[in-house]
């Protein structure tokens, strides 16, 4: 198992030229025209020309390694940072925690209550039966004495016409 353990650590590159050499050619020489033109070395159109781009393409790539650099730059949460699937697993655990626990807390209140000898709680039920709405009422009122056309469809139609 420490084995493992280093075999991690070691893959992790520390240095700057290990991290360099995990990038491609391409994405290494790209990288390199960016810097050349941020630091003043050479100018976008000589960069786009070197590296066998356009000149817009150069200034969409430049964007982009800019954006990374920013996100690089921002600060990481400290600590160890739970994926969603591990986050939902937690939940889930404690879910069950807490449903166990009310399980062995509601026999507990039985085994008391028939210890004293007291009645069962009962649970409350809903004395309000459900009414019909008065607008469904009305609605339904107005349908039924509806009276029924007196002309059929076809008729209207060819009357308009």
């Amino acid at each position: 198992m420490n084995e493992m353990k280093a075999e991690k650590i070691k893959a992790k590159p520390r240095t700057l030229s290990e991290r360099v050499r995990t990038g491609t050619i391409e994405s290494r020489l790209a990288a390199a025209a960016v810097l050349d033109v941020l630091g003043g070395g050479r100018s976008a159109p000589q960069a786009a020309e070197t590296l066998a781009i356009s000149l817009p393409r150069y200034y969409a790539l430049e964007a982009r390694a800019i954006e990374g650099l920013m996100k690089a730059c921002e600060p990481r949460p400290r600590g160890r940072v739970l994926s969603v699937e591990k986050q939902i697993a937690v939940v889930k655990r404690e879910l069950a925690r807490v449903s166990r626990d009310r399980d062995r807390l509601l026999t507990l209140v039985r085994v008391a209550h028939r210890t004293v000898a007291l009645a069962e709680p009962k649970v409350p039920k809903s004395k309000r039966k459900r009414r019909a709405p008065v607008r469904a009422q009305r609605a339904a009122m107005v349908l039924r004495s509806a009276p029924a056309p007196e002309a059929p469809l076809e008729s209207v139609q060819t009357a308009t016409s």
